[in-house]
């Protein structure tokens, strides 16, 4: 039985380090485990920046008809950069708990962020053209992270604010 389509967000707003200097994918030639695979030669050699590379990736929607489809989209969370291989991020997690009745696919995209006015927005990455183009029953967002970044922690200046001034807290 599909279940109708079910959107669930969660946005986390701390401040972390860039994509710079994290363990790139030999397979994708970018940080991380999405469900994508890399075409351009080029990138798996080291040929081209991470951020060219995140930019040539061809992404999928995995299952069968009748599989329940679940997407996961998000940042470097969601793809899992940090984990000690593909079976390890919590897409994964995610399928091996819910069984073969659920198709789950790993739309993360490292570094990316839902502002459209960062740096990096997930709106210009592959993989969210493969969750528009795509029908699923169940999207689950884990976005929010990157925006926070600024210059005061090394990034860039995604996160106009200035909650830091003591005349923001006065009325």
């Amino acid at each position: 039985m599909k279940l109708p389509l079910t959107i669930l967000a969660a946005s986390v707003l701390v401040c972390t380090e860039a994509h710079d200097g994290l363990p790139v994918n030999p397979e994708l030639g970018v940080p991380g485990f999405p469900d994508c695979h890399q075409p351009v030669k080029s990138a798996l050699r080291g040929e081209m920046s991470v951020d060219e590379a995140a930019h040539t990736l061809v992404c999928q929607q995995k299952g069968s008809d009748d599989a329940i489809k679940i997407a996961c989209v998000g940042d470097s969370i969601t793809a899992g950069v940090h984990s000690s291989g593909p079976q390890y991020t919590y897409p994964s997690q995610l399928q091996d708990l819910l069984g073969d009745e659920y198709a789950v696919t790993n739309l993360g995209a490292c570094g990316s962020t839902m502002l459209k006015k960062a740096n990096s927005p997930y709106w210009e990455r592959p993989q969210y053209q493969t969750l528009v183009n795509n029908t699923w029953d169940i999207v689950v967002i884990m976005l929010g992270t990157n925006d926070a970044k600024d210059p005061g922690d090394g990034g860039p200046n995604n996160w106009l604010h200035d909650c830091g001034s003591f005349l923001y807290f006065r009325r």
